[in-house]
């Protein structure tokens, strides 16, 4: 049986993307887990001042508020690499596809699209739906889940051909798993459904640390061995704070 794929809708919106990047994841503690979520990935260009202080900084500070107060957008997390590029990952997130397409059709945000172009390169998006295997959050019992100044560690992959059924039991499982060892917050996932992978999955840690001995942990790496076989095309990307917007932002709280 092959696992379902959401791609029907995708061609209603595809005018509206950025361009697609090839490559390349309880209370709430994960960007709108469960909804959808228009994810966007950037590089700033090279700034003479710190980023805070930059043309860039600037620019943010007043375009975050403006994309926003257009209605449909339920939340925002920002999150800055800790590696290499690109440098910035931005979460907006959305109770339906069709709120997200209207709220991407607006003139204001095609406007702040227009702007991120001179101040940044690599510009590319994704869109991701609700997970058929995990349409809500994993919080572990007794860890707060509630967001701010987190890491997030995202992985984005597609199925082997002919795996599907072995996938589907195999994930289930990961995901308890996963959510069993030291100091996660969190376990989230997504079905792409405009990009490159067919699967994304988000974990959210208290900070870098924390993820490293997550990732150390012995049943992780298990997962990761009997994962070879059933994926592919994988990526990894371990994202830490933005101290420009450092914690999630609602519609009220840009007004």
């Amino acid at each position: 049986m092959k696992l379902p794929r959401i791609v029907g809708r995708a061609a209603c919106i595809a005018a509206l993307l950025l361009p697609l990047r090839p490559g390349a994841a309880a209370a709430d503690p994960a960007p709108a887990s469960g909804g959808w979520v228009y994810a966007v990935r950037w590089s700033t260009l090279p700034q003479k001042d710190r980023v805070e202080d930059s043309a860039y900084g600037a620019w943010s500070r007043v375009a975050i508020p403006r994309g926003l107060a257009v209605p449909g957008v339920r939340e925002l997390r920002t999150f800055r690499a800790a590696a290499g590029e690109p440098h910035i990952l931005t979460l907006f997130a959305f109770d339906s596809l069709a709120a997200l397409a209207a709220w991407r059709a607006s003139p204001v945000v095609d406007s702040l699209v227009g702007q991120a172009r001179q101040l940044t390169y690599e510009l590319a998006s994704e869109i991701w739906g609700p997970s058929p295997w995990l349409p809500a959050p994993l919080v572990p019992a007794g860890r707060d889940p509630a967001p701010g100044g987190h890491a997030l560690y995202i992985m984005s992959w597609s199925v082997a051909p002919d795996r599907d059924e072995d996938y589907a039991r195999w994930v289930r499982a990961a995901v308890a798993r996963w959510a069993a060892a030291p100091e996660i917050l969190s376990v989230s996932a997504w079905r792409v459904v405009a990009g490159a992978h067919a699967d994304v999955v988000a974990f959210e840690f208290p900070g870098l640390e924390a993820w490293a001995r997550w990732y150390a942990d012995g049943e992780v790496q298990k997962t990761r061995i009997e994962s070879r076989e059933l994926i592919v095309d994988v990526r990894s990307e371990l994202w830490g704070p933005n101290p420009l917007i450092p914690r999630p932002l609602h519609p009220a709280a840009a007004r």
